[in-house]
C-alpha cells in the first residue's frame, strides 16, 4: 500500500503534547495507547548545553551589565531565535491511516522505528520531548528539540542556532524557497520512507514538498507564487499590451491611408455624378434632336398627305376638244415632272432623317452603357465610403482610451518595423543579386 507523509512545523505546546490538559479532538479513553519517548524538563537541558559556554562567555566580559545571567530567558525575549523548535509527523491520513484500527497500529510502529534514530542522525538537535499521539484520528509524531552548534566565533562558543545546527549536518539553503530547514525535512522524509518499505508501506509522493511548512509559512509561500504568477501575468500583458500598441499603431497608420483613399473616392464620386449629369444633359439634348426629328417626319406626312388630297397633285380632266397631244405637253408632262421633285425631296428628307435616326440610335446605346457604368462606379465607391467610415469610426473608439503620446508611439513602433521590413527586403534583393554574379 501506499500513504503520504507529512512532516511540518508544530506548535509547540508542551502542554498538549503531554496532555496536561485534554482538547476537543482527543478521544481521552484512549491517551493510554500514547507512547512517550522522552520528556526532559527544557531548562535543565539548557544548563546542560550552554551553562559551560555561557560561564567562559561571562568570564571575558569587563563590564556586569554585558554579561548574561540566564540563556534560556535571553533566548525567550530573543526576535531572531526560538527557545525551541516542533516538528510533527504523520504518515497518512484519517481515511487510510486511522488510529483506532491495524493500520494506526502500524503507523506508531514505524513512527517509532523511526524516531529510534533521529536524535544520531540528527546530533545538533537536543531532543527534550518526543510522544506520539494515539488518541487523535490520525497517529502522528510530535518532536521537540534545542538546535545549537557549537564553537561559534561570535557569542556564546556554544550557542542556539537553528540555521548553524543544519549546516553543521551539511543542509545549506540556496534560496528563500529552497532553504537548509527545507532540505533537511526532505532528507528527514527519506529516513521514514525507508522505515516504511520494511514494513510494506510505500511512500506516495504528491509532487509537493509543502506539507512540512507551518500555516504562515505555507501561506507566506503561496503567496509568494501569487506574486510570480502575477509578475508572469504582469510580462504577458504588458507583451500584449506592446503587441496591441503595435497593432494599434499600424491601424492608425492605415486610417490615415484610408482617409486618403477616401478623400480621394470621395472626389472620384463627385466626378462621377458631374459625369452623370453630363451624359442626363446629352441625353435630353439626344430627346431634343429626336422631337426634332420627329417633327420631320410629320412633315413627311404632311407631303404625303398633299400628295394624296392636294389639288395640285391631282390629274386634270382633258377639256373638251383637248388633243391627246396637247393633253400630254400642257398638263401630264408637268405634272410628271412636278411630281417627280416631290418624290426627290421626299426621298432626300428621307435618308438624312434615316441617317440621323442611326446615329442617335448608337449614341443613345453609347450614353446608356455609360450611365450604367457610371452608377455601379458610384454605388462602388459609396460601398467603398462606408467601409472607409466604419473603420474611422472604429478608431475613433480605440482614441478615448489612448491618450496622444500613445498613439505617436505606437505609430512609431509601426514605421520602425516598416523600415526594418524594407531594409530586410533590400537586403535579400542585394543578396539574390550578389548570388547571381
Amino acid at each position: 500500500m501506499e500513504r503520504t507523509i507529512s512532516i511540518m512545523n508544530g506548535e509547540g505546546s508542551l502542554n498538549h503534547n503531554n496532555r496536561t490538559f485534554t482538547a476537543d479532538n482527543v478521544d481521552s479513553s484512549r491517551t493510554a495507547l500514547n507512547v512517550t519517548f522522552i520528556n526532559d524538563n527544557i531548562k535543565a537541558v539548557y544548563h546542560e548545553l550552554f551553562d559551560q559556554a555561557l560561564k567562559s562567555y561571562n568570564d571575558k566580559q569587563t563590564r556586569k551589565d554585558r554579561q548574561i545571567k540566564n540563556y534560556y530567558e535571553k533566548i525567550s525575549r530573543s526576535k531572531q531565535e526560538k527557545t525551541f523548535h516542533e516538528i510533527v509527523i504523520q504518515i497518512g491520513n484519517k481515511d487510510d491511516m486511522n488510529a483506532r484500527d491495524w493500520k494506526g497500529e502500524t503507523a506508531r510502529d514505524i513512527l517509532s522505528e523511526y524516531y529510534n534514530g533521529f536524535q544520531k542522525r540528527n546530533s545538533n538537535l537536543r531532543v527534550f520531548n518526543a510522544v506520539i499521539h494515539m488518541d487523535e484520528e490520525t497517529p502522528h509524531l510530535h518532536v521537540d528539540y534545542v538546535p545549537y552548534v557549537a564553537e561559534s566565533s561570535r557569542g556564546l562558543a556554544t550557542r542556539v542556532s537553528l540555521k548553524g545546527a543544519l549546516a553543521k549536518q551539511g543542509f545549506v539553503g540556496s534560496s528563500r524557497q529552497d532553504t537548509e530547514w527545507h532540505r533537511w525535512v526532505e532528507a528527514e522524509k527519506r529516513e521514514l520512507a525507508a522505515v516504511m518499505e520494511r514494513y510494506g508501506v510505500k511512500w506516495k509522493q504528491l509532487c509537493t514538498h509543502n506539507q512540512h511548512l507551518s500555516v504562515y509559512d505555507y501561506k507566506k509561500q503561496e503567496r509568494i507564487k501569487d506574486v510570480e504568477a502575477l509578475e508572469k501575468q504582469v510580462d504577458s500583458t504588458e507583451e500584449e499590451f506592446l503587441k496591441t500598441k503595435i497593432l494599434l499603431g499600424k491601424s492608425k497608420y492605415e486610417l490615415e491611408e484610408l482617409e486618403t483613399i477616401k478623400t480621394i473616392a470621395q472626389l472620384e464620386n463627385e466626378a462621377l455624378v458631374d459625369k452623370n449629369n453630363q451624359l442626363n444633359k446629352e441625353f435630353e439634348a439626344i430627346n431634343t434632336r429626336f422631337m426634332s426629328m420627329s417633327e420631320s417626319v410629320a412633315s413627311v406626312d404632311s407631303i404625303l398627305y398633299e400628295i394624296d388630297n392636294g389639288r395640285e397633285y391631282q390629274l386634270e380632266q382633258p377639256t373638251a376638244l383637248m388633243s391627246a397631244k396637247n393633253y400630254k405637253e400642257k398638263i401630264v408632262d408637268p405634272f410628271i415632272k412636278k411630281l417627280k421633285q416631290l418624290v426627290r425631296t421626299v426621298y432626300s428628307k428621307y435618308a438624312d432623317l434615316k441617317v440621323k435616326i442611326r446615329r442617335l440610335e448608337f449614341e443613345m446605346e453609347t450614353i446608356s452603357e455609360n450611365v450604367a457604368d457610371l452608377r455601379k462606379q458610384i454605388k462602388e465607391k459609396d460601398a467603398c465610403i462606408s467601409t472607409l467610415q466604419v473603420k474611422a469610426d472604429n478608431f475613433d473608439k480605440i482614441e478615448e482610451y489612448l491618450t496622444p503620446e500613445q498613439i505617436d508611439e505606437m505609430i512609431k513602433a509601426v514605421e520602425e518595423i516598416r523600415r526594418m521590413h524594407k531594409q530586410q527586403r533590400e537586403m535579400n534583393k542585394y543578396y539574390e543579386e550578389w548570388r547571381k554574379r
